[in-house]
C-alpha cells in the first residue's frame, strides 16, 4: 500500500469516466467509506490529473467498509487547510497552464461554513447544477458538486440557497468535500466537489 491517492479511469470512455458497472462490488455501487482493491494496467502520467490510473475491466474487491465513526479520524490527517484549493482559490487552472504539470488534482477539504445551491447550469440549456457555496480560510468558494447522490437532491430542490437541515441532509459535526479537477471546458479545469461527506 503506498498510502497516495489515484483516480482510476476507463479507456471505454473518452473522458475516462468510469461507468457504474466499472465500480461495482459485491452486486453493488462502489459507495463512499467502501474499502476496494482493483487492478489497473498503468499510470497514465497525466501532467493535469497526476493520480490518473487506468482500469483493467477486472470486478473491483470489497475489502473492508469504514465505520462512518472511524472515518474522520481517518480523513483528518488528508484535509487541505486552505485557504488554497489544489494550488490556488481561484474556481479553476486554464488548460494551458494545467497541461504543465499541477502537482495534484485531488484533495480533501472541510468547509469552516457551507451551503448548498441549486441553479440553472450556464453551460447547458435545461440542464440544473448543483453547488457547494463555501469558506475555506479567508477563501470563498462556488464550485460545481458532482456527487451522484447529493447532487439530484440539490438540483429539486429548486432555485436557493439551502442548509443541509432544509434539504433533509445529515447535519453531523463534520461536512467532508473530495474536490477534484476536472476534464477541460471551455479550456479550464474546473474545480469541483466530486463527492459529499456528512460525518459524525
Amino acid at each position: 500500500m503506498s498510502g497516495r491517492w489515484v483516480r482510476p479511469v476507463s479507456g471505454h470512455s473518452p473522458t475516462g469516466a468510469l461507468s457504474l458497472s466499472d465500480c461495482r462490488v459485491e452486486g453493488r455501487e462502489a459507495q463512499l467509506l467502501d474499502i476496494v482493491r482493483f487492478d489497473y494496467e498503468e499510470e497514465l502520467g497525466d501532467p493535469a490529473q497526476p493520480e490518473n490510473v487506468l482500469i483493467d475491466h477486472s470486478p473491483w474487491k470489497l475489502t473492508g467498509v469504514l465505520a462512518s465513526g472511524e472515518a474522520y479520524g481517518f480523513l483528518g490527517p488528508h484535509l487541505t487547510q486552505g485557504p488554497a484549493l489544489l494550488g490556488g482559490t481561484e474556481k479553476g487552472i486554464d488548460e494551458d497552464v494545467a497541461q504543465q504539470g499541477v502537482p495534484a488534482s485531488l484533495t480533501l477539504a472541510e468547509p469552516d461554513e457551507i451551503s448548498f445551491r441549486s441553479q440553472d447550469d450556464p453551460f447547458r440549456a435545461g440542464r440544473r447544477q448543483a453547488r457547494a457555496i463555501f469558506k475555506l480560510g479567508s477563501a470563498g468558494y462556488n464550485l460545481g458538486i458532482s456527487d451522484l447522490v447529493i447532487a439530484p437532491i440539490i438540483k429539486g430542490a429548486g432555485d436557493g440557497d439551502y442548509s443541509a437541515v432544509d434539504l433533509d441532509l445529515p447535519d453531523l459535526a463534520h461536512t467532508i468535500l473530495t474536490i477534484s479537477l476536472t476534464e477541460p471546458l471551455n479550456e479550464v479545469r474546473w474545480k469541483l466537489a466530486a463527492a459529499v461527506q456528512f460525518l459524525p
